[in-house]
């Protein structure tokens, strides 16, 4: 295996950026975010746009077909001849492709998570990876790698509750960027290349 078969593509976005666009995703997933709040509809259609984008950049680098991305039965995308995962929260939007299991989470680095918060989801290999009293910006990290290994998972492996989920077992690697902590989470070491994706780059 050579160094583009074991790449993940990560692009990323602000919602800020992204407030005023006209922003349309295709006919599927347009039907699937319909009844969403305004706010929810920029965030998916974002992550929608970063996911094409990331597939496509993904298919530059590695000299593949490009992807063709759909929704599955379980309302996550899906790819052909490569593994998708996308998260939203209000600031940021994140999006991967890579050929291995992928999973990727995103949350507010203001968003504030209580102390206790780790006792509770964390499993006691990975308590013992912290500190007797984590920052805010660990226990986030924490979070958004329980999420991102979770997606990375086949459904019929995922656990009942996501925090049943050993993320100790993952190769977890976490950003923060506009404004949000930004974790991928594969089951194997791969290089990871990150862009921020902004309104120019929709031009033309």
């Amino acid at each position: 295996m050579n160094d583009k078969d074991n790449l993940t593509i990560v692009y990323y976005a602000s919602t800020d950026d992204f407030a005023n666009a006209d922003l349309t995703a295709n006919a599927e997933r347009e039907a699937q975010i319909a009844a969403s709040p305004d706010e929810v509809k920029l965030q998916r259609r974002l992550a929608w746009i970063a996911l094409q984008r990331a597939a496509d950049f993904f298919a530059e680098t590695t000299g593949i077909t490009p992807p063709q991305i759909c929704i599955a039965g379980n309302r996550r995308p899906q790819a052909t001849g490569a593994y998708v995962s996308v998260a939203h929260c209000a600031v940021a939007v994140a999006a991967a492709v890579s050929r291995a299991p992928v999973g990727v989470d995103c949350e507010p680095t203001k968003r504030i998570l209580p102390q206790s918060i780790a006792d509770r989801i964390a499993l006691p290999q990975e308590r013992r990876t912290l500190s007797p009293h984590p920052t805010n910006d660990v226990l986030l990290r924490l979070w958004t790698a329980k999420e991102a290994a979770f997606k990375a998972l086949p459904t019929p492996a995922q656990p009942p509750v996501v925090w049943q989920v050993d993320t100790t077992a993952f190769c977890i690697s976490s950003f923060e960027a506009v404004n949000a902590v930004i974790t991928v989470a594969t089951p194997s070491q791969t290089g990871i290349i990150s862009r921020r994706l902004t309104p120019d780059d929709l031009q033309g």
